[in-house]
């Protein structure tokens, strides 16, 4: 029998209720209904479990049967349950990455605290490695969540993720409560398992086709409007709809100005009820589309200080702007005052400063200005602004190709750590015959063949200097020959920003793995595998650990993104695919 069949039974012999045995535990309603759903299951000797045994023990004396807190422990001790964590080890590790990255927690602190080895725990968070004795291993994890959390303003965050009702318990949760809560929720195979919020993010990167999302909007042949649109020189905008309305101002304004300076966006405001109104969205996005289609740079200070899915979805949402290379993210290291909200929009012919009470945003204000003294003041302090955020990512397109092979020569150092995830092995691994054979095929011009076999040479030179001491983990799709005829891969030369795709017959797909196995072999830093469910056709990622991660756009047009976020790094370092 389960935990929670012992449960019931022993409730049906006492004759109690839900509530009688509530309030003799000191116990919430919820936490009880949830012990006999199986939905939970108290750890020996943790707070919720003494208090539950005690109180059985007490209702059950006015009974024909009393049980002593010995024989119920016996009792107890005997379910299927009790001393287990009843989840496969990958789900596991999957709640655990969630875990982590939703409360931003770095794997070095976790392993400061478990005395243990950081490399250890990273490879724990990969699914390298498993503990020894997994129960203690979670106890342990989940002392450290909960001591450090359990008196924070983070609580409602992690509320949220172990899927407990923060504004029922959030002000009666005890640190053992609250720890024994994260053991059950690690311990306990979900449901209905949600996607990485990771995999969700490059899913949606890998399919979006920039060259076809312009022509699904007629990009090319839309009109920016010449004559102004009248916004007058102030106006205020209080409660959500005219907030709304606000934004779609200072878009036509900038739009139809002649003004081409850069624009800068701040906004912690929530914005949920904003994207329920689908009509909003679309003009929003029409009036985004506009002032690219003018011409006009983005920098965007966006706000990562929420849940790690919801921050990643807001992200994803901004992915056709980005491809577009007029984009510049950033983010604050520091949370701002989470009492406040606030909201910047600054143009070379507008301005938008808006406020409000967190919890309260529709009781907030924005005010628009056209007058050149605001203007000038708001663009003072966008500027201010931007000069103290963080660069969220840097993205290069074929136009900023040289700022690209300088950034990474900046970045490149001989005793990183890679970790490669692609579609086709690293051109370094081919033969130079092999790869001229394959240019010769694909009719590639004399210009570019000499572009790609210097870029392959100054790979292996690189690779084959004395003092390198970088180690790489190579990740590739295990395809089978239908798989291949289906999705064609392409030679790796994004970096390159080459005008043509140029793809591998299977036959000369198949050399290029074998030469890859002989590389790997001869050379002891670098490790291959090789893994059936791999899906990503399009994108090609390298994540340099602790530092850096790049994710490169390899269908033309080819774009890469280098993301800095610690939260992303840590996010995309426990990636499985």
């Amino acid at each position: 029998m389960t935990f929670a069949d012992q449960l019931n039974d022993l409730i049906e012999q006492i004759g109690c209720t839900n509530k009688q045995l509530s309030d003799a535990a000191q116990l919430s309603p919820g936490a009880i209904t949830r012990y006999r759903n199986a939905e939970r299951v108290p750890q020996p000797e943790s707070e919720p479990y003494v208090k539950l045994v005690q109180a059985l023990s007490v209702l059950s004396a006015a009974t024909d049967h009393p049980f002593s807190v010995e024989e119920l422990s016996d009792i107890f001790s005997k379910s299927s349950n009790a001393q287990t964590l009843q989840i496969e080890y990958s789900a596991y590790i999957q709640k655990l990455n969630q875990l982590l990255k939703g409360l931003d927690i770095k794997s070095v602190d976790l392993a400061h605290f478990l005395h243990s080895d950081p490399s250890w725990v990273s490879r724990i968070l990969s699914g390298q490695r498993q503990p020894s004795d997994l129960l203690k291993f979670t106890n342990s994890v989940a002392d450290y969540i909960a001591g450090r959390f359990h008196d924070s303003q983070v609580l409602p965050t992690l509320l949220s993720i172990l899927e407990i009702d923060a504004e029922h318990e959030a002000s009666e949760i005890s640190r053992q409560s609250l720890q024994e809560h994260i053991i059950q929720w690690l311990g306990t195979n979900p449901e209905n398992p949600a996607n990485d919020p990771i995999q969700s993010f490059l899913e949606k990167l890998d399919e979006f086709d920039l060259n076809a999302f312009m022509r699904s909007i007629h990009f090319q042949e839309m009109k920016v409007p010449t004559l102004p649109f009248h916004m007058p020189g102030s106006k205020y905008y209080s409660g959500i709809e005219e907030m709304k309305q606000a934004e779609l101002d200072f878009l036509k304004t900038t739009v139809t100005s002649k003004a081409m300076d850069d624009v800068i966006f701040y906004s912690d405001m929530p914005i949920a009820e904003m994207a329920e109104d689908e009509d909003f969205k679309k003009k929003w996005m029409f009036g985004m589309a506009m002032m690219l289609r003018k011409g006009l740079h983005l920098h965007i200070v966006h706000d990562v200080h929420r849940p790690f899915p919801e921050m990643l979805l807001g992200l994803g949402n901004w992915i056709p702007m980005y491809m577009t290379g007029q984009i510049s993210p950033y983010y604050f290291k520091e949370p701002t005052n989470s009492a406040f909200l606030h909201f910047i929009r600054s143009s070379g012919s507008a301005s938008i400063t808006g406020e409000a009470i967190a919890g309260c945003q529709e009781c907030g204000r924005y005010i628009s200005s056209k007058n050149k003294d605001d203007i000038q003041y708001m663009r003072l302090r966008a500027e201010k602004m931007l000069s103290v955020a963080k660069p969220l990512m840097h993205i290069y397109r074929e136009d900023r190709s040289a700022s690209f092979h300088d950034r990474l020569r900046k970045l490149r150092r001989n005793d990183d750590n890679y970790r490669l995830l692609g579609s086709a092995p690293p051109i370094f691994t081919m033969s130079e015959a092999l790869l001229k054979s394959i240019l010769r095929r694909n009719q590639t011009s004399g210009l570019e063949t000499e572009q790609i076999l210097s870029y392959r040479k100054e790979l292996v030179r690189r690779l084959s200097e004395k003092d390198i001491r970088c180690k790489w983990s190579i990740e590739l799709p295990l395809l089978s020959d239908n798989e291949y005829s289906e999705h064609p891969v392409r030679l790796p030369l994004s970096e390159l920003f080459i005008s043509q795709d140029l793809c591998y017959t299977l036959d000369e797909y198949k050399q290029h793995l074998e030469q890859t196995k002989e590389f790997v072999n001869a050379h002891n830093q670098f490790t291959l595998h090789l893994d059936p469910g791999y899906v990503f056709r399009n994108i090609r990622i390298t994540i340099c650990e602790d530092r850096y991660v790049l994710v490169s756009k390899s269908n033309i047009p080819a774009i890469h993104f280098i993301l800095y976020h610690p939260k992303m790094i840590t996010a995309f370092e426990g990636f499985q695919t």
